[in-house]
């Protein structure tokens, strides 16, 4: 619905290699890259550099690497994928994410946003 407002996790439209992968996400199957495929996507980058950080396919020196995963290389609106204690991206940073002419388009955190948001949001009619 045009001009609906949403906050998810999503693609940082700052980032190059973030709208190279969304482009070839739409290229290749036609439609926009959603939320869960964003997150899909990361989350194979995060097991990559675990597993190759730990060198083994060990659960316990799989799961060290994983703790201590600092990934600046992301497509997200956010830092770096770092966890917690308790397992917790430190940097997990929703979108504001508006429908604009029928498009998703991310309007904050203020330096990932490719557009402004249209607020107050003009009265529907129908």
């Amino acid at each position: 619905t045009e001009l609906l407002f949403d906050g998810n996790y999503w693609h940082n439209p700052q980032s190059p290699r973030a709208r190279a992968v969304f482009d070839a996400y739409q290229k290749k199957f036609g439609s926009t890259m959603s939320n869960h495929s964003v997150q899909g996507y990361e989350v194979m980058f995060v097991l990559r550099d675990a597993l190759e950080r730990a060198g083994s396919m060990d659960r316990d020196k799989l799961r060290e690497a994983i703790a201590k995963t600092n990934l600046t290389d992301q497509i997200l609106t956010q830092e770096s994928i770092r966890f917690d204690e308790s397992g917790e991206d430190i940097y997990a940073t929703p979108a504001l994410i508006q429908v604009q002419n029928g498009k998703p388009v991310v309007v904050g955190p203020a330096k990932y946003a490719e557009a402004k948001p249209i607020f107050p949001v003009p009265k529907w009619k129908g």
